[in-house]
């Protein structure tokens, strides 16, 4: 095997190979204590569906948009009419 430009002994590729092959054991034995645990905090249910108008990842964009746009006019009004937000 060649890396870098220099020969890497195959003995040194298993080696890393086994290595990775633990991590990746290891990292799957997490993500499963993590799902066992959340299966049992929350149960296997389905999170909830979301309304069809916000279904659309451009759709919840754009009116997310119009949002901060209405805010930012009612805060510009607030601004001229001299009303200062209750803190």
């Amino acid at each position: 095997m060649v890396c870098c430009g220099e020969s890497v002994p195959a003995e040194s590729w298993k080696k890393r190979l086994t290595e990775l092959e633990a991590e990746f054991g290891q990292a799957l034995e997490e993500s499963e204590r993590v799902d066992a645990a959340e299966e049992e905090r929350f149960g296997l249910q389905s999170p909830p569906a979301l309304p069809p108008e916000l279904a659309d990842a451009k759709a919840r964009q754009q009116r997310l948009l119009q949002a901060q746009q209405q805010l930012a006019e009612a805060d510009a009004a607030r601004r001229r009419e001299g009303i200062w937000p209750m803190v």
